[in-house]
Formats: structure tokens, C-alpha cells, sequence
């Protein structure tokens, strides 16, 4: 069976998918003068820590508000911080990061990391076995275009075959690239027909994957 090549352009474009993951999770930190004014920073820790954020953003924050002559509450912010990373840094969210091919930022306390981890880590492997099965979907779906390209091939062929135009040594000819292409669109048949299979074992794999994990 023809193998499975990489598409250099997917990989591309999942790593670009992948920075622009980083950015939205980083996500941007500049404040309004009301929002410098008015910030209870206990409540902003919170927010930001409930999103995975990263301590660095409280300074963002004072590069901000420097504008406004107003410094955060530092004690506040990283309080309320610890609070919202109490319901980031569970395991089930762990899990549904992996899922959505995210990294590990190291944002989560010592004590809830391990897990956090390890979640994320059985959400990772959902993930990339999803895109295995992506790339096999395209493999496949590039079989069936062949398949239809020499089908039309072989019509087109057939055609000329049967026309009263046609010369004795053309038809020959003829003859001969009909049987050719048949031999390859027979061969391509049992190509799909395997691939079907592995796709189809494959979908099972992956449902059994999410079945098993502590964390659906």
C-alpha cells in the first residue's frame, strides 16, 4: 500500500496554530485609565489565574497603569491569583488543554502540577492520535482522487476505443493503456480498501482513548 507522506505545509501550519494558542493565552494585558483606576487586584488575580495566566502579567500591568500614576496591589493580584489557579489547575482542565494540543505553561502551584500534568498529558495523546488520523483521512481522500482520476482515464479511453476515427495502431495502443490503468485503478481499489480498514480501526482506537481516561 502507498505510504503515508507529510504534508510540510499542515505541520507549518499547526506549529503557527500553536504560537497563536501561546498569544491568546498570554493575551494582552494593557488596562485603561478607568480600568487602572477602578482595579480591585484581587479580583484581576483572580480572573487571570481562573485563565492559566502567568505571574508576569502583573507586570504588564504596572507598565500600564505608570501612565495613570497608579501601581497594582501586588499582594492582592498574586492572591487572588493563587485562587483562580485553584480551578485552572485541576485535572479534568488538564485534560481538555491536551485536548486542544496546548502546552504547559508551568503556571500551577507544586501541589496541583503533578496532576495538572499528567492529564494534560493523556489529553495530548488524544490529541495527536486525532491528527494521525487526520493525516490518514487526506492519504485516504488523496487514494479516492486517484481512483476517480484513472476511472475518468479509462472512460475517456473507451471512447476514443470505439470511435470510427480511430487508426488500427492507435487502437492497439489503446488497448493496451485501458488494460494498464485498470491493473492500477484494481491495485488502487485494494490500497483503499485497506486504508478504509485502518481509518475505521483507528476512529475505534481514538473513542477507546477517551473512554479509558479518568478525566471525560
Amino acid at each position: 500500500m502507498n505510504g503515508l507522506k507529510i504534508d510540510l505545509s499542515k505541520v507549518v501550519n499547526r506549529l503557527l496554530a500553536a504560537v497563536l494558542f501561546g498569544l491568546l493565552v498570554s493575551g494582552c494585558a494593557a488596562m485603561s485609565k478607568k480600568e487602572c483606576l477602578n482595579a480591585q487586584w484581587q479580583s484581576v488575580g483572580f480572573e487571570d489565574g481562573a485563565k492559566g495566566y502567568q505571574a508576569s502579567r502583573i507586570g504588564e500591568y504596572r507598565t500600564s497603569c505608570a501612565e495613570y500614576n497608579v501601581a497594582p496591589d501586588v499582594d492582592a493580584y498574586m492572591q487572588g491569583r493563587l485562587q483562580g489557579l485553584a480551578q485552572w489547575c485541576t485535572p479534568s482542565n488538564g485534560y481538555y488543554q491536551g485536548t486542544r494540543g496546548a502546552v504547559y505553561n508551568g503556571v500551577c502551584p507544586e501541589a496541583l502540577a503533578s496532576d495538572f500534568e499528567f492529564a494534560m498529558s493523556e489529553g495530548r495523546a488524544v490529541y495527536d492520535y486525532l491528527q494521525k488520523i487526520q493525516d490518514y483521512e487526506m492519504f485516504l481522500a488523496r487514494l479516492h482522487r486517484e481512483y476517480g482520476a484513472i476511472g475518468k482515464q479509462i472512460s475517456s479511453m473507451e471512447s476514443e476505443l470505439v470511435s470510427d476515427q480511430v487508426q488500427p495502431g492507435r487502437r492497439r495502443d489503446l488497448l493496451h493503456d485501458i488494460r494498464a490503468a485498470e491493473r492500477d485503478r484494481e491495485s488502487l481499489r485494494y490500497d483503499i480498501s485497506e486504508a478504509e480498514f485502518s481509518l475505521g480501526e483507528m476512529h475505534r482506537n481514538l473513542e477507546r482513548m477517551k473512554a479509558e481516561s479518568l478525566y471525560q
